[in-house]
């Protein structure tokens, strides 16, 4: 479900500010769904429940499927 897309792209988009503030929030002049405690616990648990961290890092490195790394923008 699209709810469970975007919480996978909040919990990305947390981690990857915990590494660098600076990372928007906003994709040019378009909000993206906002990030909760809530919606990025809930992306994290999906992404390991659902083993997405077999075909997809968050880091950049190259595994099967495209990274997560930047999926905010």
């Amino acid at each position: 479900p699209v709810e469970d897309r975007w919480a996978i792209v909040a919990w990305v988009r947390d981690v990857q500010r915990q590494k660098d503030p600076n990372v928007p929030w906003e994709v040019g002049e378009e909000k993206v769904a906002p990030v909760t405690v809530a919606s990025a616990e809930a992306g994290a648990k999906l992404y390991k429940s659902k083993t997405c961290f077999g075909c997809h890092s968050i880091d950049g490195s190259k595994l099967v499927g495209p990274t997560f790394k930047g999926i905010y923008g």
